[in-house]
């Protein structure tokens, strides 16, 4: 095992047990149904990072996982409560920051 395999499960532990997250950083892959989140960062290709600008989902924008448990697209709720699907593997290209209200 690597240093990094080592270290993530007690990492998703610490996450996923404090009920106030706000202030850390994580990918948006990471965030629970319910939770409402702000893009901080958009990583990946010049593609990626275009196509989810085009569709709306920019630095700052404040979103809410509506679905996103399991395996399968989450699905996102934001400005105005505009619905957007994202694969998992986009998903863990937005980093997101929790937040407390909509």
């Amino acid at each position: 095992m690597t240093a990094f395999s080592d270290s993530f499960p007690r990492l998703w532990q610490t996450m996923t047990r404090e009920p106030n997250r706000a202030g850390a950083t994580l990918p948006l892959g990471m965030a629970r149904p319910g939770e409402i989140v702000e893009v901080v960062a958009i990583q990946g290709s010049h593609e990626v990072h275009r196509r989810l600008t085009d569709m709306g989902l920019t630095t700052g924008t404040r979103v809410r996982v509506v679905q996103g448990d399991g395996a399968g697209p989450m699905i996102l709720a934001f400005k105005d409560d505009a619905r957007l699907a994202v694969g998992r593997g986009v998903a863990l290209k937005i980093i997101v920051t929790p937040q407390r209200g909509y």
